[in-house]
């Protein structure tokens, strides 16, 4: 779904990547997932354009739970991605997910 010159953009400060560095740093921290459910909490599109809203509810295999918030921009050309900018927060959960 996105096109082979497509960037994407954290708040982590480290910069933009690659698709391909971003799957790579993704691919990293599966093996440490126990489970992963996504809640679109809003999503608002126009021609070229998406800007998604979600939370992320984490299990981790040695048991730390947390939510990822997240504000998700997709710029699309000819029905491609060819930008992601994600801003997000990790917060720690005392109790279930």
């Amino acid at each position: 779904m996105c096109a082979p010159t497509a960037t994407v953009w954290h708040n982590d400060g480290k910069g933009e990547q690659t698709i391909e560095e971003n799957i790579k740093g993704m691919e990293g921290q599966i093996d440490a997932i126990e489970s992963m459910r996504y809640d679109i909490t809003r999503q608002l599109s126009r021609p070229g354009d998406v800007l998604q809203q979600h939370v992320v509810h984490v299990t981790t295999k040695n048991g730390m739970r947390g939510q990822v918030h997240a504000a998700v921009y997709f710029r699309f050309e000819d029905d491609l991605i060819t930008r992601i900018e994600e801003y997000s927060n990790f917060i720690p959960s005392d109790g279930g997910v």
